[in-house]
């Protein structure tokens, strides 16, 4: 899920605000991983390199006594 940011600005393609203009956009990503899951640290720290704001909100753990 994504959404532009509230609060902010339409931003020009370069500093003289020519070409096309641009939100900047706030990105929801929910995946099931543990994060003991050496895949889920790797994709979340790859995923850290591009972002500029990034936050985990929460790891639960998986029931695994139901079948």
């Amino acid at each position: 899920m994504s959404h532009p940011l509230r609060n902010q600005a339409l931003r020009g393609a370069d500093d003289n605000n020519n070409g096309p203009k641009y939100f900047d956009y706030l990105f929801y990503v929910d995946f099931e991983a543990s994060m003991a899951d050496q895949n889920a640290q790797n994709a979340l720290r790859h995923l850290h390199e591009f972002a500029t704001f990034m936050r985990v909100l929460g790891s639960y753990p998986v029931d695994t006594s139901m079948p």
